[in-house]
């Protein structure tokens, strides 16, 4: 509460948006859109008002610029332009994302893995219950079923893409776990990646299992 009370009004505003970014992936594509749609203008806000062109001097942003012209050369020379240009202007948000994201965590490291991390690490908690929920009873916590045999639908409903969200957040859940164990954190930590590479095994999807096995390996 007083780190939030302390920081501007967007940066308040991006740190709301990039703790629930894990519930706009499980909501679909058009809260994703929204989602970076609303960083842009974040990153329009602080042009504007604030005046901060410090991602001016990163060339970085240079080189995403140059990769956006080509994407927008290319998309010009397409032959169906009007299907091409969407897709090659959500760039401009990415690049925003980019370096919103950037500035955030160099000026508050410490603050975005506790609240940040924190955030993610409850949601997929949430998650694991309920593709547990799901293999007891055969549809999880929203009534939500795989129209698949041995596949694991949880929140997503007909998207079986639960494996690939479980892939993308176990290491950050890993990562927060690991902050909070004060004894014998080998034994824990290699405890709940053995538990993280059953469900992942149990969630039914034999690529992102292997992707799993192998980084938790690593």
């Amino acid at each position: 509460k007083n780190f939030y009370n302390k920081v501007s009004i967007t940066e308040k505003a991006f740190l709301i948006l990039i703790c629930f970014f894990p519930i706009s992936i499980i909501q679909g594509n058009l809260i994703i859109n929204l989602f970076f749609f609303l960083i842009l203008i974040i990153f329009l806000i602080e042009l504007l008002i604030y005046k901060d062109f410090s991602f001016a001097r990163d060339q970085i942003f240079w080189l995403l610029l140059f990769f956006f012209f080509s994407l927008l050369i290319n998309c010009v020379f397409s032959t169906n332009i009007i299907t091409s240009l969407p897709r090659v202007l959500k760039i401009i948000e990415i690049i925003a994302f980019i370096f919103i994201l950037k500035k955030f965590i160099s000026n508050y490291e410490l603050e975005f893995e506790n609240i940040v991390f924190g955030f993610w690490a409850i949601i997929f908690s949430i998650l694991i219950l309920d593709i547990i929920y799901e293999m007891i009873f055969g549809y999880n916590t929203l009534g939500f079923k795989s129209y698949m045999p041995g596949r694991i639908a949880s929140f997503f409903n007909n998207e079986l893409i639960v494996g690939s969200f479980f892939i993308s957040f176990s290491s950050f859940f890993i990562g927060r776990i690991s902050k909070t164990l004060k004894k014998n954190i080998n034994l824990k930590l290699t405890f709940l990646i053995i538990f993280l590479i059953i469900i992942s095994f149990l969630i039914g999807e034999r690529s992102n299992f292997i992707k799993v096995f192998i980084c938790f390996l690593l």
